[in-house]
């Protein structure tokens, strides 16, 4: 994550499961840590330093998946940054895991930064009741993510793979750099399809981690290699073959 202070604007989609003897309790801890969550990312937008010296620990740390690493007094300085560099953080997939006088919360950041594409990371923040209020101790955020790492994409976010026919299975060039990607195989016909990927070397690999079934009329989100080239076939048929890239690909069976 680069080390930009930004202000921070908070929009909550959240939602929570929690570990715990006391249902009841601990649904009310839920709801109060995640207010405590959402009003911490909107006190940036508000400078309210006051909520954020309240409400964190003096030893308070946040640490950045680069290893940089801020203290409580730094975090409280990103309230009198200017209105200038406003940044939109939408929170959800957020859960709460109570252990006693301690809690952990896990979700995920969506960034909506003016003029350029969204970012994405997980954060872990940890609570702990002290004098029977809760007040954060941590917060750590993942390297920065892909929206397809973090949530189902919408159509619309895929790119077209060119479809490749069988027989020129030997003149595909394989993508050397071999990072891990998203394909969605979308089956318009009336039959069911395999989705078989293949190594580097194009033979097929058949053990089951590596084949998929897409019935008629649904679709499937796979994730292979950019290494990797996509079979598809039906009734034992090729039906074409694909090299996925490093952005999101749609193939769209008819």
């Amino acid at each position: 994550m680069k080390k930009i202070n930004l202000l921070i604007i908070a929009i909550a989609s959240i939602t929570s499961t929690a570990i715990g003897q006391n249902d009841t309790k601990d649904s009310t801890i839920i709801k109060e840590l995640i207010q405590f969550e959402n009003r911490y990312i909107q006190s940036f937008k508000n400078n309210d330093s006051a909520f954020l010296d309240r409400i964190l620990f003096d030893s308070y740390t946040e640490t950045y998946a680069d290893g940089f690493e801020i203290n409580k007094k730094q975090v409280i300085s990103k309230t009198s940054l200017p209105k200038s560099l406003n940044l939109r953080v939408d929170i959800y997939k957020m859960e709460v895991i109570i252990y006693g006088n301690t809690a952990v919360l896990k979700g995920v950041y969506e960034n909506h930064i003016r003029d350029k594409e969204n970012t994405y990371h997980k954060i872990t923040s940890v609570y702990a009741k002290q004098t029977n209020k809760w007040k954060k101790i941590s917060m750590q955020y993942s390297t920065e993510l892909v929206a397809w790492q973090v949530r189902e994409l919408r159509e619309k976010e895929f790119d077209a793979l060119k479809k490749i026919a069988c027989e020129d299975a030997s003149k595909i060039k394989s993508d050397i750099s071999s990072v891990r990607c998203v394909v969605r195989v979308k089956n318009n016909s009336k039959e069911q399809v395999s989705v078989q990927w293949q190594n580097s070397s194009n033979s097929a690999d058949g053990s089951n981690e590596q084949v998929r079934i897409v019935q008629a009329g649904a679709f499937l989100d796979i994730y292979p290699f950019t290494s990797s080239t996509i079979n598809i076939t039906s009734s034992g048929k090729c039906l074409g073959l694909y090299a996925p890239t490093s952005k999101p690909g749609i193939v769209v069976v008819k």
